[in-house]
């Protein structure tokens, strides 16, 4: 069997700090519509960095999946405040 080498993720690949991409972008605003879809009331948020991003879509992933896991029940979807970024350590060497 042939070994497929993947390259190491480069440091620069996420940002805490840096502004959404579209991608990302777009990755929220289809997690919301579709919470929509099962009618839950929400307040559309724009993330302005990528952790407030990451922390909304983890959001919206835990609303949709409690929703379509009960789907009778009345799940409240609470829109916290992401925590900030945490520094990251640089192994010493």
């Amino acid at each position: 069997m042939t070994t497929i080498r993947v390259p190491k993720t480069p440091p620069t690949a996420y940002n805490p700090k840096r502004r959404p991409n579209a991608l990302i972008r777009a990755q929220v605003e289809g997690l919301e519509q579709r919470l929509k879809e099962t009618g839950a009331r929400l307040k559309k948020e724009r993330p302005e960095s990528e952790a407030a991003a990451a922390a909304h879509i983890r959001q919206l992933t835990r609303g949709l999946h409690d929703k379509l896991l009960i789907p009778d029940s009345k799940v409240a979807l609470t829109m916290v405040a992401p925590a900030p970024p945490r520094k990251r350590r640089r192994k010493a060497r």
